[in-house]
């Protein structure tokens, strides 16, 4: 049996798919919409912008209220404890 060159074979099958012709048909064609659809891009960028503030701020104050109970020393030790403790049940083979 006579192999056919890598070359002349894709020629060969560009050849058979130019004769089957186009298997994808254009029945109408795409129309843009005269109207956009909800959700609009401003709406989301506000309300993303607006969440964005409400967790940074948020974060904000927890951060300087841990500050706080970590300045009391009686707070801090307890602070700690529970550090350790929770660390222990998250890796217990440590």
């Amino acid at each position: 049996m006579h192999r056919l060159p890598l070359g002349l074979q894709f020629e060969i099958a560009k050849l058979d798919e130019a004769k089957e012709g186009s298997l994808i048909q254009v029945v109408d064609p795409a129309i843009p919409p005269e109207k956009k659809s909800f959700p609009k891009r401003s709406l989301i960028v506000i309300a993303a912008a607006f969440a964005g503030l409400i967790v940074g701020v948020g974060l904000a104050l927890a951060q300087a209220g841990m500050g706080n109970l970590k300045s009391n020393s009686e707070t801090n030790a307890k602070l700690l404890y529970l550090e350790r403790i929770l660390y222990w049940r998250a890796h217990p083979a440590d």
